[in-house]
């Protein structure tokens, strides 16, 4: 049986209930208010992210979900602006390619959003990055699914 997407996130809201409310808890209570959507999100982000249905929250260790959930949340604390800035550098070189590449293709974007757009593509393949393509066609075909996402 094939579900659509609400259905299925309204489902599975229901039930992981109890971990999403303690996701929620912990987040707001490190400083960051957060909603239940919110919580859902950025754990099933971090889920998606390790291939799997969905990660066990855990029960003792508040760090670990602030950790992988928190740096998920539509407005990145400055620790997780960081890690992206580093990760700007350390991939700098493949980042120029990928936003060249996204440009011959029409798109206009930002070194950021060609980033983002990558780091999309690698989560969906459970990598921490992705090696790039040989072609530019190549790379902007895997990038553009993941522009704005």
């Amino acid at each position: 049986m094939i579900y659509c997407e609400d259905t299925q996130r309204a489902e599975e809201m229901r039930e992981h209930r109890h971990d999403i409310e303690k996701i929620a808890a912990v987040i707001t209570a490190s400083g960051r208010p957060t909603t239940l959507d919110e919580a859902y999100d950025a754990w099933r982000s971090y889920s998606d992210s390790m291939c799997a249905g969905w990660m066990r929250v855990p029960d003792d260790d508040d760090d670990e979900i602030i950790y992988y959930a928190k740096s998920r949340l539509p407005d990145a604390s400055a620790q997780d602006a960081f890690i992206i800035e580093n990760d700007l550098l350390s991939y700098r070189d493949d980042i120029v390619r990928i936003a060249a590449a996204l440009m011959a293709d029409g798109r206009q974007v930002s070194l950021r959003e060609a980033y983002q757009a990558w780091m999309g593509y690698s989560d969906s393949m459970c990598a921490g990055w992705m090696m790039l393509p040989e072609t530019d066609r190549e790379i902007a075909n895997c990038a553009s699914t993941y522009l704005g996402a």
